[in-house]
């Protein structure tokens, strides 16, 4: 993915920053859940306990926020029939590809 198709998708999300939200923090929000979505992993919100579920310790998303931002990524994780097993799509694949290898998101997407 070349930096003008990531700035171009992300550009077309829904996103309103403003205040205390950054491009930074969003991206690295997307960073994480994809990372865990190609790992299989889960936030449940219920604390179930279930294998693939990622404890409250390692992060700090509300369930609502993690929700949120599964939408705004709907476009790079399939589920079928659930989203405890959820998988990336060729466009999340790309999208956390090109979030691992740029640092300076916030420069890329102002420029």
């Amino acid at each position: 993915m070349t930096t003008e198709e990531f700035k171009d998708w992300y550009n077309d999300l829904p996103l309103l920053i403003y205040g205390e939200i950054s491009d930074k923090q969003v991206c690295s929000a997307f960073k994480q859940i994809l990372t865990w979505k190609s790992e299989g992993r889960f936030i449940s919100g219920q604390g179930s306990g279930k294998e693939n579920d990622i404890p409250d310790s390692e992060h700090n998303f509300t369930t609502t926020e993690y929700w949120l931002y599964l939408g705004l990524l709907s476009e790079c994780i399939d589920y079928g029939s659930s989203p405890r097993g959820a998988w990336l799509t060729n466009k999340g694949k790309e999208i956390l590809d090109f979030l691992n290898n740029n640092k300076n998101i916030e420069e890329i997407i102002e420029n």
